[in-house]
């Protein structure tokens, strides 16, 4: 009965400990290499490789995934998606939107100094689950976009 009894307090303790999978939301190649948003223990974290060595990458602070936010906006055939970050002068917004038939993904970096701005489009988006992160942000209240 003791060892019956320890299984079952094993599973209960197994229950209250944080499950964190390895999640990818977003990665595709563009021009300057691969871009990517993916949660790993409980962290989110972007990556930019190029010829498969990181050239860029910016994790979340804590587990809330601070220091990212979202915006969405949507109308009929029409949504924009937006996951943001800044670093270093620069904020990254990495987005999915669809207008009509056309969908475009990728990433824009914006300089905050002088308001320049470089969008490196997806090739092709392998993966794109932007809309269940947004469920896991904050939204970035300083967008026009608003958090639909």
């Amino acid at each position: 009965m003791k060892g019956y009894n320890g299984l079952i307090m094993a599973g209960l303790i197994g229950l209250s400990l944080p499950a964190y999978a390895d999640i990818t939301y977003f990665s595709c190649e563009t021009g300057k290499g691969t871009v990517a948003l993916k949660e790993a223990s409980g962290v989110l974290h972007y990556t930019m490789t190029k010829n498969g060595k990181e050239a860029f990458s910016f994790a979340s602070k804590g587990q809330d995934f601070a220091g990212f936010t979202y915006n969405h906006y949507a109308r009929y055939q029409t949504d924009y998606l937006n996951v943001s970050f800044s670093n270093g002068g620069y904020r990254y917004l990495v987005f999915s939107n669809e207008e009509g038939n056309q969908e475009r993904r990728g990433v824009t970096v914006i300089n905050l100094k002088n308001s320049k701005d470089y969008t490196y489009e997806c090739k092709s988006a392998a993966v794109d689950r932007l809309n269940e992160l947004s469920e896991k942000l904050t939204c970035d209240i300083d967008s026009a976009q608003g958090c639909e």
